[in-house]
């Protein structure tokens, strides 16, 4: 008897130790995240240190790849909505060159393909045309049913403040880039991968189905940094 009662206390002081380590293990995770997302800028940062922004799609790419990655050319784009530009821009291009914290390379397109559309975050380059905001230079916008704009959620690039957290909503999306390509995912990685975004799976992909409206978007932007280039301040 004397034996059953030591083990029994062995194994409820082993619970609290687990659920002591499990609760650390927790907290120290949730403080991680926040150090993370402390570094992750958000839309009004951005948009007060770029010259120009807008929502632009990309119709093609012109780069050149080492070993799968990109690491110079040209991204062609078209403006579709300007939020702040010193000129007028119809279709531009962004220049980079080489690997480094901050490249602004954008997805491979190839001509005559639809092209992914982005809140694009962009200054002048010294030799013309355009260069991303070294900070981060595109977030990914999609098309919805009823044929507005809206930001795919979540968004792990940038730091959303309490605002953008209250506007996520429900949506429809009908564009093929607020979709995940789950074909190379089992059905149940796909599952987890789907809950964690709030997503569905659908024909081998992975649908997001929340978002934030265009319309607030353009408010985290910041009334302030719409009104002017920051050359003309």
């Amino acid at each position: 008897m004397k034996k059953i009662h030591f083990l029994t206390k062995i194994a409820a002081l082993s619970a609290v130790l687990f659920c002591s380590m499990n609760s650390h293990a927790q907290d120290n995770s949730s403080a991680q995240e926040r150090v993370a997302a402390a570094f992750r800028p958000t839309l009004e940062e951005l948009a007060a240190t770029s010259d120009i922004i807008g929502i632009a799609q990309v119709y093609y790419t012109d780069y050149e790849y080492r070993h799968n990655y990109p690491v110079s050319g040209r991204a062609y784009m078209r403006m579709l909505i300007t939020y702040r530009s010193d000129e007028t821009i119809n279709k531009f291009e962004v220049k980079e060159k080489g690997l480094h914290n901050g490249e602004c390379y954008f997805p491979q397109t190839d001509y005559g393909s639809e092209g992914a559309r982005f809140l694009v975050f962009l200054s002048h380059h010294p030799e013309g045309d355009y260069m991303g905001n070294p900070r981060l230079c595109m977030v990914p916008v999609a098309v919805t049913t009823d044929q507005g704009y809206a930001m795919p959620y979540p968004r792990p690039e940038i730091n959303l403040t309490a605002v953008g957290e209250a506007a996520i909503t429900e949506l429809n999306f009908q564009d093929v880039h607020a979709t995940i390509d789950a074909s190379d995912m089992t059905r149940s990685m796909a599952a987890r991968k789907a809950e964690e975004l709030g997503g569905v799976v659908e024909d081998k992909k992975i649908v997001f189905n929340r978002g934030i409206p265009i319309s607030v978007v353009r408010q985290l932007l910041g009334r302030e940094n719409l009104k002017l280039p920051r050359s003309n301040r």
